[in-house]
Parts: C-alpha cells; structure tokens; sequence
C-alpha cells in the first residue's frame, strides 16, 4: 500500500474547500432559509463552511498585523472568533470589529458568501481602497458601519438595494462624488451619517423619501446648490447637520415642518436671504446653528419662542436690526453667539434674565448705549466678549457679581469713566481686555486680587496715576500691556516678580525714573516696549540676560549712557529700536551677533566712534536708521552685505571717506539717505541725487570712483540709447511710434512727480533734454545726467548759477536764477513738444511767445496740431491721436 500523502497546511485546506464548494457545490444549494432547511446536513455543513472560508480569506487579504489581531480566526469553529456572532443555525449575522486597527481593504471579503449578515462593523480602522459593489447584495444587512476610516471613491450605487438598512454611517472617510439618488429606496433608514468626507453635488431630492429617518449628518463635505425644500417631509427627524459646505440658495422656510428636531446645524455655507420666522415653530430645538454665512435681515422675534435652546450661534453673518427682547425668553440657553454681523441698537435689559448662560458673544457689531446693569445676573457666565462696538457710558460694577467669570473682553468700545473696583472679585478671571477705550482714573488697587490673570490689556485709554504696586501679585501674568495712557511714575519693582511675563508693553506714557533693576527677572521675556516715555538712566548692563527677547523698543526717553555690550546675548532679537535718546559712547561690536535683526535704529543720538563693520553680519536686516549722530570715518564696506537692505538712513553725521560701491549692488534697497556729511570726491552732488531716489524711469547708479585724478560714475547700460539720437534718424524715429513717444511723455511725467512730491527733499533736475533721456531695449524712458541736481531746501532759499541746456531752460533763471520745479516743468515742456514734433521747438515758441493772444480762437494764429507733427509718421488715430493732442 502506498504511504499516505503529508497533511496539507490549514489555509491550504481551507483554500481546496472554497474552490469546492464555490465551483461544484454552491450552484446547486438554495441561499434561502427554506432551502437549506430541506438540504441534507452534509450540504448545510457546507453552507457553514463557506462563510468560514469567505472570512479566512478576507483575513489573508489584511497585513500581517491586523491577521495576527484576528489569531482567534482558526479551524475551531467561527462562530466563537473574535467578531463574529451568529444565530440559532450558527449563520454570520453580525461582524463586529470596530477600533481593533484592522488594515486592508473590502475587496478580499466575499459579500457574497455572507447572505444572513444583518450588522456589518468595520468602524474605527485603517480600511482604505472603495467600497465593493457587492456589498448591495446584503439583503438582510440592517446596521453598516464603516466610519473612522480611509476608503475613497463614490459610495456606489447599489447601497440603494439594501431595503432593510437601518443605519448607514460612512463619515470620516475620503468618500468623493456625489450621494447617488437610489438611496431615496432605502425607506426603513433611521440613520444617515455621510459627514466629513469630499462628497460634491447636490442633496438629492430623493432624500425625502427617507420618512423614517431620524438623524441626518451631510457635515464637513463640499455639497453644493440648496437645501431642497423637500427635506420638510421628514417629520421625525431629530438631528439635521449641514454645516461646512458650500451650499447656497435660501433657508427653506419648510424647515419649520421639523416639529421633533431638537439640532438644526447649518454653519459655514453660503447661505443668503433671512432667517424664516418659521424657525420658531421647533419647539424641541436645543441648539440651533447659522454661523458664517451671508444671511441678512434681523433676528426674527419668533425665536424667543425655542424655550428649549442651549446653544444659539448666528455669528459671522450680515444681520441687522436690534437684538430683539424676546432673546430673554430663552432661559435655558448656554451660548448665545451673535457676534460680526452688522446688529445695531443697545444690548437689551432682557439679557439679565438669561440665567443659565455660560458663554455671551456679541462683539464686531454697531451696538450702542451702555452696557446693561441686568447683566450682573448672569452668575454662571465664564465668556463676556463685547469688543470692536460702539458702546458707551462706563463699565457696571454689577460686572463684579460675574464670580464665574474666566475672560472679559471689552475691547475697542467708547467706555468712559474709571475702572470699577468690584472688578477684584472675579477671582478666577484669566483674561480682562479693556483696552481702546477712553476708560479714565486710576487702575484700581484690586487688580492684584486677580491671582488667575494671565492677560492684563488696558492699553490706549486716559488711564492716569501710578501703576499700582499689587501687579506685583499676579503671578500668573503672560501678558502686562498698558501703553497709550498718561500714566507717571516710576515702573514699580514688583513688575520683576511676574516670572511668567512674555509681554510687557508700556510705551506712550509719563512714565519716568529708571529702567528698574528687576526687570532681569523676566527670562520669559519676548516683547518688551517702554518707548515714548519719559524714562532717565541708563540701559541695565545685564539687558543681555533677556534672552528670549524678539522685539526692544527703548526708544524716545532720556536715556543716557553708552549701549551695554551684552546686548548680543539677544540672539533671537528682531527689531532694536534706542532712537531718540542721549545714548553715548560707541556702538558695540556685539550688535553684529543679532543676526536674526530686521530692523535697527539708533539715530537721534550722541553716538560717537565708527559704524562697526560687524554690522555687515546682519544678513536679515531691513531697516537701518543711524541718522543723527556724531558717527565719524567711513562707512565700512560690509554694509554691502545686507542684501535685505530697504532703507539705509546715515544723514547729518561726520562720516567722511567715499560711499562703498558695494552699496550699489543691495538689490532690495529703495530709500538711501546720505545728506550732511562729507563725503569728498566732486561728482557727490550726483551721487547724492541719485543716493536720494529709486523710481523705474529714473536711471540706475551702480558705482562710482572718486579720485581727485580719476573720478567716474557707473550706470546701467541701456541698448535703446538717447531720444535726441533717435529722434534726429529716421529709421529710428519711425520705430518710436506714437504709442511709444505719448509712453516716453508719461514715463518722464512719472520720475519728475517722483523728484518733486515723492522725495523729501525734492530733487531738481536742472537739464531735462532729449540727450538726458535714455531708452532701454523697450523704448521706456529713464532720464539721467544729474550732474547739476539739486537738493531743495525748503528752510533756506535755493539760489544757483545757469545749468541748463540751451533751448531747453526756462528764460526767467536767467534773470533770478532761483531753484525751484518750474525750471524741469518748462524744460519738460519743451522735450514734449520736440517729441511730438521730432524737432525742437524752437521757432513755434517763438512765434507763440511773440503773438499777442485775444479771444480768437486758435485757428487765427494759423497753428493747428496736425501742421506740426512729425512728418516722419502717419498721422495719429483714435487713442494715440487723443494722447498727442492731450500732450501738445
């Protein structure tokens, strides 16, 4: 006898049963219960075994991790593994396996082969891949969940063919497409739950013939068109999630045919038109939800009639109106958020009968009037925002009786009078913003009993006195900002005792004395402005312990003293602001280590010594203002290596030496001001010019030398050369259409408003002609030579000897002499006529300048525009005939 063949391995078997009953047997056994009841119990055992093989198979498909979650899935029998329940005749009703981390997809799992399945829970894993089609052969399934995961595609269409669907959850997945229309047959569905997905399109309107349903969750998808009036036939919905779409279109007053719903979520649409008064008819309404959509119109009054509502929100919308009283009526609201909208009229007395209210917003509105002394009832309240209105009249000191209250904000309102002193009892207050108002007094001693305060903003009102020394006590401060008031004194000690200070922020007031000693505590220090003020002494030598400062602003104050060298410690440092002071000595070399500093100013000083070349390590530097000062040699060549250059201001100094020609090639850099030193070399009056202007039709200075035997200056080159040049061939005059010359008019129109209005001080010309004008590849112009610019002062008068081009000079500086714009104005308008008539213009203002001028129309002189164009050109048509004539 042969030996017998070796056991074969357990899948392997199992993989030799599928194919055997799948191929030879299935086909011949009925799927109903009648017909497997009449089979012989071989083929019922079959039947069992089948669905055992479509879940080890599913289980196969997964990765090695989800198989090993699945070990109790073996040859015992299955209805005893992990997941699966089964009924009296041991059929898989029920899969069970959410949040255990499965990973695969649907695809290895034969739908198919599972006939009796009456529950299928696949939610909270790692599923992805799309759902099978198959699965709407489940003509038992009842509950299909497969949430929380990563499936993508359209939900297909054969979902429709689950007849006996009762819950349907397919959120929180990547599901795109639209939601097919067939689901309208699933009639038995009671839960639809298709939120945070992709789904584009449309709400079918086959949705209202879901009448059984009671939660409706189309959430966080991005469906558009409107809500269908329809969806008022499902009276026993309970729950209706909308939100965060891109619907649009009217709020369907049908709505108000949902007598049982108890959420109406319909937040961050496009919603327009009004709120319907119908709104008021669900009386079971908890939380109600219309934020961030265009709605207009006013709150309707019907909605005092929701005694049930927790939670309204109509926030970031466009509504009108006044808060209507009825609001009151809603005593058991928790949230009541009405804030950016466009309300008007003051916060009604009604109110103060909202006693259950937690959290109260309505700021970013117009409302008026005082804040209502009713509100002092509202005794659970953690949430007061009421900033960015127009109310006024002065904080109630019902506002202490809020013993709840965590952040009041009333910012950027017209309150008057002092701050009330009952404000010390809201001990477990962590934000009081009261700042940009014209709040006056002292700030109350009390503060200090505010021990949970992180954030104490006060800034911009009319606050006088002293700042009182109990701010000491609020050790939980992150933020102290009291600027823009008229408060004197000294800055207290205790400030030093606020370990957790991030922001400190008293600049714009009286403030005098020193910087105190302290303040070194402050290690958490980021922002520290005590600018514009009246502060004395010296910077503390150990500034350099901040060393998480970002932004010091000391400026404008008597500081006297040299800069402390331990300011390089300050390597986060951005911007460095110790202008307008007394400040003496030299400025460190350790500045060059901010290297994360963009903007710098030290001017309005008695700095001395020489701008330190380290200076040239401050890559990110934008801003540098050093003007005003007794800074002395040259300025060094590093200063070329600021690339993110924008304004270099180093005027009235003793700088001398000759301008780096490194300073040329900062890309960035639109606002160089150099003026009243003494930089040698005789082309500085151009150099200085140009140092004082940038402007796209001004011509470009890259370098220069100046040497007492060789001194140049270095420009860009321009291809398009002079206009006179071009003017005077007649190739070339023919190219320069009169598109391009009405271009080359405005184009000097623009640098001559720039030179005269746009720079302080104006910068006059003095030779506008066509050999000064230059024209790049393009034709655009760029007026150059200014050799005899000069800088207007408007504190002295501007005399000058005759500079200007023959032709070209207005003849009244012969006489006086004086610099002022008119003398580029007339020369402008000669190089436009010239431009027009591609000649100069000599002879017609001659002959202008010696008729004598009447009523007469121009005609009688004998001149028309079309007689002294350039007859190199045809005659200009439309538009460009309309600019010539404007131009002449």
């Amino acid at each position: 006898m042969a030996s017998l063949p070796k056991r074969v391995p357990n899948f392997q078997l199992v993989h030799s049963i599928f194919i055997f009953v799948s191929v030879i047997i299935l086909p011949f056994v009925s799927s109903s219960d009648s017909a497997v009841a009449r089979a012989s119990p071989a083929t019922q055992t079959v039947a069992k075994q089948s669905e055992a093989v479509a879940l080890l198979m599913w289980k196969a498909s997964l990765d090695n991790q989800s198989q090993s979650l699945l070990s109790s899935w073996n040859e015992t029998s299955h209805c005893t593994w992990v997941g699966i329940g089964c009924n009296n005749a041991s059929k898989v009703t029920n899969l069970n396996l959410d949040g255990i981390g499965l990973k695969g997809t649907l695809f290895g799992l034969n739908f198919s082969l599972l006939p009796h399945l009456v529950k299928l829970d696949l939610s909270n894993n790692l599923i992805y891949g799309t759902i099978p089609s198959q699965i709407g052969g489940l003509s038992r399934l009842a509950s299909l969940n497969v949430s929380i995961n990563h499936l993508s595609g359209g939900i297909p269409s054969k979902v429709g063919m689950l007849r006996s669907l009762i819950e349907l959850d397919l959120s929180m997945n990547n599901l795109t497409g639209s939601i097919p229309a067939l689901i309208g047959n699933l009639r038995n569905l009671t839960i639809l739950y298709l939120c945070k997905n992709s789904l584009s399109g449309s709400i079918p309107q086959e949705v209202e013939m879901l009448r059984s349903l009671t939660d409706l969750e189309l959430a966080m998808n991005n469906l558009t068109g409107s809500i269908p009036a329809s969806i008022g036939n499902l009276r026993n919905l309970t729950t209706l999630y909308l939100d965060e779409n891109s619907l649009s279109g009217y709020i369907p007053q049908e709505v108000g045919m949902l007598r049982s719903l108890t959420v109406l979520a319909l937040s961050t649409n496009n919603l327009t038109g009004s709120i319907p008064q119908e709104v008021g008819m669900l009386r079971s309404l908890t939380d109600l939800s219309l934020s961030m959509n265009n709605l207009t119109g006013s709150i309707p009054a019907s909605i005092g009639k929701l005694r049930n509502l927790t939670t309204l929100y109509l926030d970031k919308n466009s509504l009108s109106g006044s808060i209507p009283q009825e609001v009151g009526m809603l005593g058991s609201l928790i949230v009541l958020e009405l804030s950016m909208n466009n309300l008007t009229g003051s916060i009604p007395q009604e109110v103060g009968m909202l006693k259950s209210l937690i959290f109260l917003e309505l700021s970013m509105n117009n409302l008026t009037g005082s804040i209502p002394t009713s509100i002092g009832n509202l005794r659970n309240l953690t949430t007061l925002y009421l900033y960015k209105n127009s109310l006024s009249g002065s904080i109630p000191q019902e506002i202490g009786m809020l013993r709840s209250l965590t952040d009041l904000v009333l910012s950027t309102n017209n309150l008057t009078g002092s701050i009330p002193a009952s404000i010390g009892n809201l001990r477990n207050l962590t934000t009081l913003y009261l700042d940009k108002n014209s709040l006056s007094g002292s700030i109350p001693q009390e503060v200090g009993m505010l021990r949970s305060l992180t954030v104490l903003a006060l800034s911009t009102n009319n606050l006088t006195w002293s700042i009182p020394q109990e701010v000491g006590m609020l050790r939980s401060l992150i933020v102290l900002a009291l600027s823009t008031n008229n408060l004197t004194g000294s800055i207290p000690q205790e400030v030093g005792m606020l370990k957790s200070l991030t922001d400190l922020a008293l600049s714009m007031n009286n403030l005098t004395g020193s910087i105190p000693a302290s303040i070194r505590n402050l290690s958490n220090l980021t922002t520290l402005y005590l600018d514009k003020n009246s502060l004395s002494g010296s910077i503390p030598q150990d500034v350099g312990i901040l060393r998480s400062l970002t932004d010091l602003a000391m400026s404008t104050n008597n500081l006297t003293g040299s800069i402390p060298a331990s300011i390089g410690n300050l390597r986060n440092l951005k911007t460095l602001f110790l202008h307008d002071n007394s400040l003496s000595g030299s400025i460190p070399q350790e500045v060059g280590m901010l290297r994360s500093l963009t903007d710098l100013a030290m001017s309005t000083n008695n700095l001395t010594g020489s701008i330190p070349a380290s200076i040239g390590n401050l890559r990110n530097l934008k801003t540098l203002f050093l003007h005003d000062n007794s800074l002395s040699g040259s300025i060094p060549q590093e200063v070329g290596m600021l690339r993110s250059l924008i304004t270099l201001n180093l005027s009235r100094n003793n700088l001398t030496g000759s301008i780096p020609a490194s300073i040329w090639d900062l890309p960035n850099l639109t606002r160089l001001i150099l003026r009243e030193n003494s930089f040698c070399g005789s082309i500085d009056c151009e150099i200085r010019a140009l140092t004082e202007i940038r402007h796209q039709h001004i011509i470009r200075l890259l370098g220069y030398c100046s040497h007492p035997q060789h001194s140049f200056l270095v420009y860009e080159f321009l291809v398009g050369g002079s206009l006179d040049k071009k003017l005077s061939c007649e190739e070339e005059a023919l190219r320069l259409n009169w598109g391009k010359r009405m271009n080359v008019v405005k184009g000097l129109t623009d640098a001559l408003s720039y030179m005269h209005h746009g720079c302080s001080p104006s910068v006059i010309h003095r030779d506008i002609s066509s050999m000064n004008v230059l024209l790049d590849l393009e034709d655009v112009t760029h007026l150059s030579d200014f050799g005899t610019a000069r800088l207007l002062n408007l504190h002295s008068s501007n005399w000058t000897s005759f500079a200007d081009t023959l032709g070209y000079a207005a003849p009244e500086l012969a006489y006086t002499m004086e610099v002022n714009e008119k003398l580029d104005i007339y020369s402008f308008g000669v190089l436009s006529l010239k431009v027009v008539m591609g000649r100069h213009p000599g002879d017609l203002i001659s002959s202008l300048s010696s008729s004598t001028f009447d009523s007469s129309p121009p005609s009688s002189y004998g001149i028309f525009v079309k007689n002294v164009l350039d007859k190199w050109l045809p005659l200009p048509r439309n538009q460009a005939e309309e600019a010539v004539v404007l131009a002449v």
